[in-house]
């Protein structure tokens, strides 16, 4: 059975960078975690305005 996570890949890898940082800090480099990837398709995809050839912006100006 696999559950669906929570949070998005690029929260879970900001988590992991974090926890990285602070193993480093206690000298425990082998405990460290690998990322995971996230294919570029899949971002441009996500933020493809799709009545537009364009990007759509992350927030509104006004």
């Amino acid at each position: 059975m696999t559950r669906r996570s929570q949070y998005a890949v690029s929260s879970a890898n900001s988590m992991i960078a974090a926890l990285n940082q602070f193993l480093s800090f206690l000298e425990l480099e082998k405990l460290k975690l690998k990322q995971f990837r996230v294919q570029r398709a899949d971002i441009e995809r996500k933020h493809h305005c799709p009545d537009r050839n364009r990007r759509q912006p992350d927030h509104k100006l006004w």
